[in-house]
């Protein structure tokens, strides 16, 4: 019975990787022609295929031309689809995510806080406060819990990815709450007719003057990519950037009109921005008026996504959405493990695992089966 599990487990796990090395090869091939890299061989290309293949599969070299065109030579740059399939399964065991899937379940991992104020949640089809406590919500009730503030966010418990069913609400000055999309009032009919499953209603952060340059219409957020080490089991910052929404948007999601541009290690802002089809532009050509490219109290942040990261203890690898609210302290809006999202930093600083490259590769190769797939 073990190696039936076993044998449908790395089946389904090839079908996968053939799966997701298709749609990247064709969203790398894009991403060539807008900017014109050349679809052939570059310097180091070979090191870099000998490399990743050590995990038994065949990798594209696209990829490599890609990122080799803004970083130069780098064995270590990662192959999305190996970070996918075979890297995050053993740093963060899929059977072990249950739980820290649901953004409904952050409030009990952390302390108070670290995250937005809740008003409420529903789970399983039911409704909460943000203790947890059962609540038969109407619409009374909903404006019972909203008394004191001003705009909240609701989103999806689970898989909202790409800023999907997320939605922000405002208190007008005759005392009405409404969605901004389509300024249709609140209730609990509405909450009900507009996410089927479970979601979390929080506090909309009013967000640092500092990220407020960039979009005021979205919270723009800074992702830190967090690794606790298999050698010495302490939180270390692979890199970061800071994502920034498009015009008008209230999300800062890259793949809808939002750009990004990497942070250096000091906390200040590189000089160059990236559409999600990595188109450049300069920063300061971009943002002629911006009074300073350097995020606000950095060592406070780097030091909360540490501390984040310790907290998560089935799993080592974070990718952590911050935001920094008007008094410029970070506030967690959400931590992913799984899908990596590796380009971001590829783009900008190097490695998406930085100085723990051969660790993290060495590591989950020895974790790895080590028979060959066949393509």
């Amino acid at each position: 019975m073990k190696f039936l599990k076993t044998f449908v487990r790395h089946t389904l796990r090839d079908h996968n990787y053939r799966h997701l090395r298709r749609l990247n090869n064709a969203q790398y091939k894009e991403i060539m022609l807008r900017n014109a890299i050349p679809d052939s061989p570059c310097d180091g290309e070979s090191d870099w295929l000998s490399y990743w293949q050590r995990f038994g599969v065949k990798v594209s070299p696209r990829q490599y031309r890609v990122f080799h065109h803004y970083i130069g030579s780098n064995r270590h740059i990662v192959p999305e689809e190996v970070c996918n399939c075979f890297i995050e399964p053993v740093l963060c065991p899929e059977e072990l995510r249950g739980p820290y899937l649901d953004k409904n379940f952050f409030d009990r991992l952390l302390p108070h806080g670290f995250l937005p104020p809740t008003v409420c949640r529903r789970m399983d089809g039911h409704f909460y406060n943000a203790d947890y406590q059962p609540i038969a919500l109407d619409d009374q009730l909903l404006i019972t819990l909203l008394d004191g503030f001003s705009a909240v966010i609701v989103k999806p418990s689970f898989n909202s990815t790409q800023g999907d069913g997320v939605e922000l609400f405002q208190l007008d000055d005759d005392g009405r709450w409404y969605a901004s999309t389509d300024h249709k009032p609140l209730s609990v009919a509405l909450l009900k007719a507009r996410w089927s499953g479970d979601f979390i209603m929080q506090q909309a952060v009013s967000q640092s003057a500092f990220t407020a340059q960039f979009n005021p219409s979205s919270v723009n957020t800074v992702r830190l990519a967090v690794y606790r080490s298999v050698a010495d089991d302490r939180c270390h910052l692979l890199g970061s950037i800071l994502r920034i929404g498009g015009d008008g948007s209230i999300v800062d999601n890259v793949h809808m009109g939002g750009r990004f541009v990497g942070i250096k290690p000091d906390g200040s802002l590189g000089n160059t921005l990236f559409s999600q089809y990595a188109e450049p532009s300069p920063l300061m050509q971009t943002y002629p008026y911006l009074q300073s490219s350097h995020i606000p109290e950095w060592d406070a942040i780097v030091a909360f996504g540490n501390e984040v990261c310790s907290r998560i203890p089935h799993h080592r690898l974070l990718a952590l959405d911050i935001a920094l609210d008007t008094d410029n302290k970070p506030r967690l809006l959400e931590f992913n493990i799984q899908f990596f999202s590796t380009w971001f930093f590829q783009y900008t600083s190097g490695s998406a695992f930085g100085d723990y490259a051969d660790e993290i590769i060495e590591y989950c190769l020895k974790n790895n089966p080590t028979r060959i797939l066949r393509y």
